[in-house]
């Protein structure tokens, strides 16, 4: 098969979606078939042009008006160029990824005017979370309006959990499969662990957060939180990634005089976020909305006791007080009191690991996937 995906955002910009995006093609490649990826233009250092293998990867001009929401440059020449090529190329099926991305309606455009299926993948499992009233208003207009339209004129919608299933369903009656991804342990045994910052902090509990500075992360929470841990154990916070909330979260650090306890750490690599994780005694994701958290998914397959919020799948990866801890989000009093508890027991933090990494072994696996994958492409290809 010859498949056209539209992406928001693809490597090298760092995020679950574009992780998700590029292990599904990089499997679909294995099993000899060819994918274009229209995408983005951002990070602006990124090639307009990129070939690896069977994947080819197209940017287009984008801007960010919203943070982590690129639109499409529609009055650059470019666009319109890399646009009548996706609609001449002949393909057998386009992809999109998450319905409020403008890539996602432009997929539509593309498989209508090239007369060929249009697979949906769904990552999101609600209304858009946001601190701006602007874009949670758009965004829940958006879903209200648009949404229903989108979902229902696809050949067919897959969700990557079950949380996401029942969002989709409010608004398309038709099945809706669920294919649970795979993760890259290869990547896992791959990764170097960062000994040099557990030799930096040998006396001290590592706490770590990797995501995204943006306020529906609940990084201010976890904060608050870790302000009560530190005055009763020796631990460190380490708060790796990047984002527009950046300069409030280290200004919030600073009004509570936290400097020496928290260290951020410049957006980096999948494989070093794994090696980061590797030497942490607490993952912690205290998200206000998930789709299938990445970063859930990591810590469980690197085996590290994580705390988290129970909102969209994360309870698909882990369970709580099985293999994780899990807590309404915004429920900082919770939060505290579950780092509390896996820091001042070991063996607890241990056996949550172990089962984590064991049940995400059986769940989640590429092969399997891909081998779903392609049977519904094969039932909506004639």
């Amino acid at each position: 098969m010859k498949i056209l995906a539209f992406c928001p955002y693809y490597p090298p910009h760092i995020g679950g979606l574009e992780k998700y995006s590029e292990e599904l093609h990089e499997r679909l490649v294995k099993e000899g078939h060819s994918i274009i990826v229209c995408t983005s233009a951002i990070p602006s250092t990124a090639q307009s042009i990129e070939r690896h293998g069977n994947i080819t990867t197209y940017r287009f001009p984008a801007w960010e008006i919203i943070y982590n929401y690129p639109i499409p440059k529609f009055t650059s020449f470019a666009f319109w160029k890399l646009y009548k090529k996706a609609k001449e190329d002949q393909c057998d099926v386009v992809i999109s990824v998450t319905r409020f991305f403008v890539t996602t309606p432009i997929a539509y455009f593309v498989s209508r005017a090239s007369k060929v299926p249009w697979l949906h993948i769904e990552h999101g499992s609600g209304y858009i979370v946001s601190s701006n009233w602007v874009v949670r208003f758009f965004g829940y207009l958006y879903d209200r309006v648009w949404s229903p339209f989108l979902f229902t004129r696809t050949s067919l919608t897959i969700t990557p959990s079950r949380s996401a299933q029942a969002f989709v369903s409010q608004f398309d009656s038709r099945p809706i499969p669920v294919i649970y991804r795979g993760f890259d342990y290869a990547a896992l045994n791959a990764a170097v662990p960062n000994s040099a910052l557990r030799e930096k902090y040998a006396d001290k509990a590592i706490i770590t957060y990797a995501g995204r500075f943006i306020g529906s992360k609940g990084v201010s929470d976890l904060i608050r939180a870790f302000e009560s841990v530190v005055k009763q154990i020796p631990s460190v916070l380490l708060l790796a990634g990047s984002g527009n909330q950046r300069g409030t979260i280290e200004q919030e650090v600073s009004q509570l005089g936290l400097q020496g306890s928290v260290e951020f750490i410049d957006e980096i690599t999948p494989g070093e976020v794994l090696g980061l994780f590797q030497v942490s005694d607490i993952v912690v994701n205290p998200s206000y909305a998930e789709g299938l958290p990445t970063v859930v998914l990591e810590a469980a397959a690197c085996g590290v006791a994580t705390v988290a919020t129970d909102v969209g799948g994360t309870s698909e990866i882990v369970q709580h007080e099985i293999s994780a801890l899990l807590y309404r989000p915004g429920d900082i009093d919770s939060l505290t009191k579950n780092i509390h508890t896996l820091l001042q027991d070991p063996v607890l933090r241990a056996r949550l690991g172990h089962n984590a990494q064991r049940s995400v072994r059986e769940k989640f696996n590429w092969d399997n996937a891909i081998d779903t994958y392609l049977q519904h492409f094969h039932s909506i290809i004639q």
